[in-house]
Formats: C-alpha cells, sequence, structure tokens
C-alpha cells in the first residue's frame, strides 16, 4: 500500500497539521496508536472494518486514549485530514471534544452534510495535488473561530513541564486549564502529555536503533525505563519493542561512557525543566502589598488589612472588621517562603485551624494565591493600582461559583 503526507496552505494550516493519502490493496491490518490529534477520514474506494464492523464513508475520528485495531481490505483508498490536537471543536460545530474522545463517529453526523460534498469532489479529483486545494477550500469554509488561546499554549508545554507548572507559566489555575483542555483537545492535559511522550519515544528509538530503551526513556522524558513500559502498555497494550519490531538490528551507537554521559545530562536538564519554579520565591516581589489599607466608610461596616514588608522569607499582617465602633472579626496572615514556593496562610481570630494557599501567579503587582481543596474559597488575589490594593476571595461555594471583593485605599498607619 502506498502512504503519502501532504501540507495544507497557510490559512488551513491553522487548523490542519497534515493531509494523507493511503491507496493500494488490502489485506491486513493492525494496531493504530492515539497520536494526540482528531482526524476527518474519507473513504473514496473500500471501507475498513474497525471490531468487525464496516466503517462509514466518512469518518470523524476523536481523540483516542488506547490503541485501536483496524482491519484493511479490498482496494483501499482513504483521504484524511489530521487536524491540530485543539482544532476538532472548530471542525466539529463547537462540539465538546471531551464527550466525542474515544470513539470514531460518522463525519456528517459531527460536521455536517457538506462532508458528503467533499468526499465526492476528492473521489472526481485528477491528483492530490487537486485533493489539497479542495481540502483547503472545505477547511477555509467549514472551520468555525479557534477557541480559548489557553489549550494551544498548554500544548507548547506539555509534556515537558507537568500540568500544575503548564497552569502556572499560562497564569491560570490547574482546574481551569483542565477544563478548557477537555474541551477543546478532548482529553486531559495529562493523558494528552503521555501519549505524545510516547509518540515521542517512537520516533527516538526509530532514529536511533542502537539506543536501549533506558537511553529512549531519558530522552523522550520519563523518569526511567520502567515508566516508560508502563506507559506503553497501558496506551499501546503492548511492550515498546513489539510495535517496531525491525530495531533491534545492531548499528552504531555512542559509546558506553559518552552513552551514560548523554543519559546522565538529559535527566539533569529534565530535573532543571520540572523544578523550574514559574515565578521568583523571593518574597519582597510582594512588598506591593506592604502598608496599611482600608475600605471607604461609607456604610456601618468597615475593614482595614495591614502588610509588613518581607523580612526573613516572611511578611506578616493583620485584618480587622469593625460596625460602628466595634470590632468583630478579625485575622492574622502570614506569607512566607517554603521551598521554591510562597504560601499565604491565615489565622482567622483564635482558632488553631491554619490552611494555606500557594501562590500560582505573580505578575507585576498582581498575586493569586490557591488551594483547590479548601472548601471556600479556593483562591485569593491581590491586585495594586496606585494607592489602591484590591482584595478579593473566589472559588465554588455549595456548587456555585461566588466571589467577594475587598476594595482597599491607603490610609495613615497607626
Amino acid at each position: 500500500m502506498r502512504y503519502a503526507e501532504f501540507l495544507p496552505a497557510p490559512d488551513a494550516g491553522v487548523f490542519a497539521e497534515r493531509y494523507w493519502c493511503l491507496e493500494g490493496a488490502g489485506g491486513g491490518g493492525g494496531p493504530i496508536l492515539p497520536d494526540g490529534h482528531p482526524e476527518l477520514v474519507l473513504h473514496l474506494g473500500d471501507r475498513p472494518s474497525h471490531l468487525g464492523v464496516r466503517q462509514k464513508a466518512s469518518l470523524f475520528v476523536a481523540q483516542m486514549r488506547t490503541a485501536t485495531t483496524v482491519a484493511m481490505q479490498g482496494e483501499m483508498s482513504a483521504w484524511g485530514i489530521r487536524l491540530r490536537p485543539h482544532m476538532g471543536r472548530a471542525i466539529a460545530g463547537g462540539l465538546d471534544q471531551s464527550r466525542l474522545a474515544g470513539s470514531i463517529h460518522d463525519a456528517e453526523g459531527i460536521c455536517g452534510a457538506s462532508v458528503r460534498g467533499l468526499r465526492e469532489a476528492l473521489g472526481n479529483a485528477c491528483d492530490s495535488a487537486a485533493r489539497v486545494r479542495i481540502t483547503d477550500a472545505w477547511l477555509r469554509a467549514r472551520a468555525g473561530k479557534p477557541g480559548s488561546p489557553v489549550a494551544g499554549a498548554a500544548l507548547g508545554l506539555l509534556p515537558r513541564l507537568s500540568v500544575e507548572l503548564t497552569a502556572a507559566r499560562l497564569g491560570c489555575t490547574r482546574r481551569h486549564l483542565e477544563r478548557v483542555f477537555g474541551a477543546e483537545v478532548g482529553l486531559s492535559p495529562r493523558a494528552w502529555a503521555r501519549i505524545a511522550r510516547m509518540q515521542s519515544a517512537l520516533r527516538v528509538r526509530d532514529s536511533n536503533p542502537g539506543w536501549t530503551w533506558a537511553d529512549v526513556a531519558a530522552e523522550a522524558g520519563y523518569a526511567d525505563q520502567p515508566h516508560l513500559a508502563l506507559d506503553f502498555r497501558q496506551i499501546a497494550g503492548t511492550a515498546p519493542s513489539r510495535l517496531l519490531p525491525g530495531i533491534c538490528r545492531i548499528l552504531p551507537s555512542p559509546t558506553p561512557r559518552i552513552r551514560i554521559r548523554l543519559v546522565l545530562m538529559r535527566k539533569l536538564l529534565l530535573l532543571m525543566v520540572t523544578i523550574l519554579p514559574a515565578f521568583s520565591a523571593d518574597l519582597a516581589k510582594l512588598d506591593f502589598m506592604a502598608g496599611c489599607w482600608a475600605t471607604a466608610a461609607a456604610g456601618p461596616m468597615k475593614i482595614d488589612e495591614h502588610w509588613s514588608k518581607a523580612a526573613a522569607g516572611n511578611m506578616l499582617g493583620y485584618s480587622r472588621t469593625f460596625k460602628g465602633e466595634r470590632m468583630v472579626f478579625f485575622e492574622f496572615m502570614r506569607l512566607e517562603v517554603k521551598g521554591d514556593d510562597v504560601f499565604y496562610t491565615p489565622r482567622i481570630g483564635v482558632s488553631p485551624k491554619l490552611v494555606s494557599f500557594r501562590l500560582i501567579k505573580l505578575s507585576g503587582t498582581e498575586a493569586v494565591f490557591e488551594n483547590a481543596e479548601h472548601d471556600f474559597p479556593q483562591r485569593i488575589l491581590y491586585r495594586r493600582e496606585g494607592d489602591r490594593l484590591n482584595a478579593a476571595i473566589e472559588g465554588r461555594d455549595k456548587g456555585k461559583e461566588r466571589r467577594e471583593d475587598f476594595p482597599y485605599v491607603r490610609v495613615a498607619c497607626p
């Protein structure tokens, strides 16, 4: 069988990474591994079988979580559109991709009746260049507006960074990243990163047949060879060596000493990337909160908040709430450096219960602290604007989003 790939035009390339064609006599089949991309597949000749059932003439292949098997038969002629990982929703009429993942769907039911016209035009095309032009034109007319840029930006960081660090680099919470990524890509960030890393390992081994799987694991970003083997078993359903039967031939490879040095360097670089914080843990960058602040006394309630400057890895603060001349609430706060992180720990009154919120965003004079496991709030926010300090708490409370704002102005310290 003949397989070939083609590049789309630049404007169509926003949505599609490659077009491909597969032609020739069938009579076989095998596992198809997930590659982190949704695809549109149009059968122009005989249709293969999937799980014993003849496939539809046009398919929307959503993100796959594990390997599947397709039996090729008859005279095959298929044209495929490999979409970018986060563009399935734009092609599928805005459908949440997490609801489609793990399945193969009738493309007309997902993308509309225009798919039938596309398939007929491709079948009548005289050559591959004409098919490329036809597909480009269909994408221009069909594709909707790309979704949230968060998913696209995350794809550039995963799997090199953890999900937590990726969210921090993008200035959002892990929960927000997972929600947006799932809707746009169809998989969780962690699941997509595992598939991308597995595909990277296959490319590394295919390009370096003489390398051991330990070398491949280090190069592809795995913790070690058992980590690689576990991912292959869970995603591909088999050991990695069974997927590349021709790679065991002996070819020139680095000497043992050089190879060990390379592996150690790769692991060291991976460790450096993994532990690199999304911001400096220098507490002095939070000095914009220092000083004395109070709400405007327009009503019966008044709140003031006081913060010291950073010293010895700590900032101390307290807050009081007054009703008239009577104090009805007070709170002590502490900002402290622990390792590479900064934590905000409030203590309400004389309560012994302490709950800490980790700094996940620090940009200029804005800081966001988060504890996703806390009932309410899950986030505490501060933003300085001249002589104003805007504080807020937010998150889900009893199943609903809730936010409380505390707009302060600078006041003279007592």
